[in-house]
């Protein structure tokens, strides 16, 4: 019986290998250095193209409300000011104390020229395109680095590369794009039992990188949503066991959403007849955005700040089509 064992465990071998010899051939690591190049040189390209396009706003200044954030903003000027980035409710305009912390850290390396700034953007919009790409490697998506590219590279991400103030969404974005990195390992990349501790350690990293991701933009939020649309996708049903582990995402998020949101109607000031929307007329708007931005996706023209307001009005039949045809296309893919 021991032989007859033997000979079953000869066949699981590959090819050429006999019992007791080493796998890991001069060819097979020579293999898995080329792959490591590749991969390098992959991604040295997209942060090369990155910032090639975006170099020219390097020279830019401040506009806009860049004085609420950096130019007029007391908290960056001493020690104290960092802790009440942190600790005091409208030290800041909104609660992102760490995008505020990346400022008051470039503060005391370049003071007030706009320069550090922008090259500080540029760069982390480079790193969220890389995360994006390896993500959707990870997920064995055809062409990730096309669509990474694609990312890096379209005019609808210029407001956020190009101006100082949306720092916020280029942060929170690296973040956002690394906790889904990291859950994605833990949650699809399998391993024996031996493995358990490295996938603790992937799920805590995720939960790391999404609070810090939270701080930087609580838009990020939609995150523990998305990876549960993902693991559908993948398994064709979501599972109890899908679900438990990403309660702490989902009361982090609601926690400090409930807080930005706060925040814009006592501080920011979105209080009034301009923002009394009903449940309903927040639906409408919701599924007209979705639809609005994949519009500016396909045909990014006329882009700005500030769009004109639209009227959202319950009573017209055709404004629910917005939403319906957003779950719509959720359910049918």
């Amino acid at each position: 019986m021991s032989s007859s064992r033997g000979r079953k465990r000869d066949r699981r071998r590959p090819a050429g290998l006999e019992p007791g010899a080493d796998q890991s051939s001069p060819a097979r690591g020579t293999k898995q250095k080329t792959a490591r190049r590749a991969i390098w040189a992959a991604g040295l390209f997209l942060v090369g193209l990155t910032v090639l396009a975006y170099a020219p706003a390097i020279h830019n200044g401040y506009i806009w409300d860049d004085d609420y954030y950096v130019t007029e903003n007391q908290t960056l000027r001493s020690f104290q000011g960092l802790g009440r980035i942190w600790c005091e409710l409208g030290a800041v305009p909104q609660y992102y104390p760490l995008v505020h912390t990346s400022y008051w850290l470039e503060y005391r390396l370049w003071g007030l020229n706009p320069v550090g700034y922008h090259v500080v953007n540029i760069l982390l919009h480079a790193v969220c395109a890389l995360l994006a790409w390896r993500v959707l490697v990870l997920l064995e998506v055809p062409g990730a680095w096309v669509a990474a590219a694609v990312f890096a590279l379209h005019p609808i991400n210029v407001e956020s590369a190009a101006w100082i103030t949306e720092r916020k969404n280029v942060l929170s974005g690296v973040f956002y794009m690394a906790a889904a990195l990291a859950y994605l390992r833990y949650a699809l990349v399998p391993g024996p039992a031996a493995d358990r501790r490295a996938r603790v350690r992937w799920y805590v990293a995720a939960l790391a990188f999404f609070i810090f991701a939270l701080f930087g933009k609580t838009v990020t939020g939609s995150l523990p949503a998305a990876i549960l649309l993902v693991l559908w996708w993948k398994a064709g049903r979501v599972r109890p066991r899908d679900v438990w582990p990403l309660a702490p995402f989902f009361v982090a998020a609601l926690a400090m959403g409930s807080l930005t949101a706060w925040m814009e109607r006592q501080h920011v000031g979105a209080i009034g007849h301009e923002w009394d929307f009903s449940w309903l007329d927040r639906c409408l708007i919701a599924g007209r955005s979705l639809w609005f931005y994949v519009g500016k996706l396909v045909w990014p023209v006329d882009l700005t700040f500030i769009y004109p307001r639209w009227r959202i009005d319950a009573s017209v039949w055709w404004q629910y089509l917005y939403p319906a045809a957003a779950l719509a296309v959720i359910v049918g893919l």
